[in-house]
């Protein structure tokens, strides 16, 4: 049997007390934009699981460390372009522009809230002889209009591309995992008539990079989208909804 390795690095809505006191919005309207009852998903499948432990809009273990929430003023301005991690989606700002860690405060939370989870995950890749490493997601029904792509999502979105030069668009890419093994996903997903999306609109983050580029494991990027098994409030779920779409996606990775 494969041997598959999961991470939910956005799953949990947990926020430290004291960066609370930083919030410019209320810690209950972050909520939406999590990836919320993600840790619920794949639990008859046979795997090792690492689970974040904080909100991704805390520490998002998904970027690398110099993209990080807590920023210098300067590298606040400079990288606004990044908007997913100071903005909601209604274009409040999540911290309070003016109020940034001391680097000592930085390097500790580092110690606490990142670190430890890409640390678990490296264990586990070079004890557990793993053979697939699925990062799973949630995503919006319909991509932020600030963005180029604005349109609505498919149900599940599957990346395995990665361009190690992104920001100069030198369009070299390198495949995390093999495109044979995912179009049989794709088709077993296609099957339970679920619409699949390869790399569109999503085709790169840190996980997927840093840990396909040891070479111990195929990676590939799992986005669910939230219509799926949220209600029209994208807080609520469904339970009946969510059975169904845990049934479809843990039948196709079990095909491994």
């Amino acid at each position: 049997m494969s041997r598959i390795l999961l991470t939910y690095p956005h799953s949990s809505l947990e926020i430290p007390d004291f960066v609370k006191s930083r919030l410019s919005v209320p810690s209950e309207d972050l909520a939406i934009a999590s990836d919320l009852y993600t840790e619920k998903l794949l639990w008859a499948l046979d795997a090792q699981r690492v689970f974040a432990w904080t909100h991704l809009f805390f520490w998002n273990l998904n970027r690398n460390i110099e993209w990080q929430n807590f920023l210098t003023k300067e590298q606040y301005w400079e990288h606004n372009w990044m908007f997913q991690s100071v903005l909601l989606r209604d274009g409040r700002e999540i911290y309070k522009s003016w109020e940034w860690l001391t680097d000592e405060e930085k390097q500790r939370l580092l110690d606490l809230y990142y670190k430890p989870f890409y640390k678990r995950v490296h264990e586990l890749l070079d004890s557990w002889n793993v053979d697939f490493m699925f990062d799973v997601h949630s995503c919006d029904p319909i991509s932020s209009g600030k963005q180029a792509w604005s349109w609505e999502r498919a149900d599940i979105i599957l990346w395995n591309l990665w361009d190690e030069n992104w920001e100069v668009k030198d369009e070299v890419w390198f495949v995390t995992f093999s495109p044979d093994i995912l179009n049989r996903i794709k088709r077993i997903l296609e099957d339970g008539w679920l619409s699949v999306s390869l790399n569109v609109p999503f085709s790169w983050w840190n996980i997927t990079q840093e840990f396909w580029s040891l070479k111990k494991a195929q990676v590939l990027q799992i986005e669910v989208n939230k219509r799926l098994y949220l209600k029209d409030d994208l807080l609520t779920i469904s339970q009946d909804w969510l059975r169904r779409v845990d049934e479809i996606l843990t039948n196709a990775l079990r095909s491994l």
